[in-house]
């Protein structure tokens, strides 16, 4: 099972009336996550969470935002600590950035552990989890509950859950309470013979340019989504090479990312006859399945190379003149995969083929070796093969 983006389990309802007998409405969000992700698995859906407490907070009064991370039993108990924490923190930066709500009114708690919802699920099926709901019954502690649950059927309970139900734990849920806004009261009518007051339109004007200014919060929002990373990245096969290299990767909006990988060799390989110098950038732009730009992608992408090599036979071959490089472009694909629970670490693999227009030189294979031929050709084929080593950055204040 796969849960993904923001779901609004409840449309906003009449509750009852608080201490001063003021009618409250309240409504519910709720955001999932995957295993061990502390940002969501559609993270476009928060657009539509913190634009729907817009609206609650313009057409009413806006009373709390009450955030509840969660995190499924299967892992320890610190690092289900911290994924609750970075979930609903996530979603609070957001939320206050992105529908400019008050910090006073929102609240934050976690739930490491959500063994109280988890119960909740299989109840509904006692027949079938009857053996587990005894099992969470029996003991208190989280580690005696998992390791009890995981020896039930010899695992089949457990393995259940990890399909069925844990999915469902991993979550932010958020509960926004508001009342109506005050209705105004009517306006008196001027008394005969009195005077009436005629705007210049100054305070007219005052509105609109409040709204310029709600729009200029939106757009800084998009400079404080948790979900935004810089990516550091280095290709293993590369550096086999003895190419060294390194590529910067910035995402820009939800299933998109611009990536700018360098490569750089002045090196033989161990005699002057062999060799592939070379000064190359392929920059590209990608579009992700997911909506936290990890995953599967695919990507366009432009090349550009200078290029000096020889393969230890007769010839030499490099860019005409030293300043001809060869200029394309193609397109990729790949996937990238966490490597650390947290995600900060994780590793790409990717492939890509392109179409390049090559005018060379072609040299006796020696120390000032003479010029043979001038070439001209069009290269189609693979440009790119990576398997890389990646580090996440995340950009505070940052976009999606």
């Amino acid at each position: 099972m796969r849960l993904t983006g923001t779901q609004q389990i409840t449309p906003p309802d009449r509750l009852n009336t608080d201490s001063e007998g003021v009618t409250q409405d309240s409504a519910l969000f709720v955001t999932y996550y995957q295993k061990n992700i502390s940002v969501p698995s559609d993270s476009s859906a928060l657009y539509m969470m913190a634009d729907s407490i817009a609206a609650i907070r313009d057409n009413g009064v806006l009373r709390s935002v009450e955030i509840v991370g969660s995190a499924s039993p299967d892992g320890s108990l610190q690092l289900n600590s911290r994924l609750a924490a970075k979930r609903a923190d996530g979603v609070k930066r957001f939320i206050i950035a992105r529908a400019s709500v008050d910090t006073t009114l929102i609240s934050v708690r976690t739930i490491a552990e959500n063994w109280e919802l988890l119960s909740s699920i299989i109840s509904g099926d006692s027949s079938r989890f009857a053996d587990s709901m005894r099992a969470i019954a029996a003991t208190r502690e989280p580690e005696s509950r998992e390791e009890s649950l995981r020896n039930l059927s010899k695992g089949s309970q457990w393995r259940i859950f990890a399909t069925e139900v844990f999915p469902k734990l991993r979550l932010v849920a958020v509960t926004v309470k508001s009342s109506p806004a005050p209705q105004p009261a009517p306006a008196s009518q001027p008394e005969a013979g009195s005077s009436v007051f005629i705007s210049d339109g100054d305070d007219a004007e005052a509105a609109p340019r409040q709204a310029e200014g709600n729009y200029g919060d939106a757009a800084s929002a998009d400079a404080a989504c948790p979900a935004r990373h810089l990516y550091l990245k280095s290709n293993a096969p590369a550096w086999a090479m003895l190419w060294v290299n390194i590529a910067a990767e910035l995402d820009v909006v939800p299933h998109w990312s611009v990536a700018l990988p360098v490569y750089y060799s002045g090196f033989n390989y161990f005699t002057g006859h062999t060799k592939f110098r070379t000064f190359a950038v392929q920059p590209e732009a990608r579009y992700w399945w997911r909506g936290d730009n990890t995953g599967w992608f695919i990507g366009a992408h432009f090349g550009l190379a200078y290029y000096n090599v020889a393969f230890g036979g007769d010839h030499r071959y490099q860019d005409h003149g030293k300043d001809t490089p060869a200029i394309g472009g193609g397109v990729s694909g790949g996937f990238r995969f966490p490597l650390t629970a947290d995600g900060r670490w994780s590793m790409e693999a990717s492939l890509g083929a392109g179409v390049y227009r090559l005018d060379y030189d072609v040299f006796t294979n020696r120390h000032n070796g003479l010029i043979e031929d001038r070439r001209r050709r069009t290269f189609v084929g693979i440009d790119n093969v990576a398997l890389s080593f990646c580090y996440r950055f995340d950009m505070k204040g940052g976009g999606r």
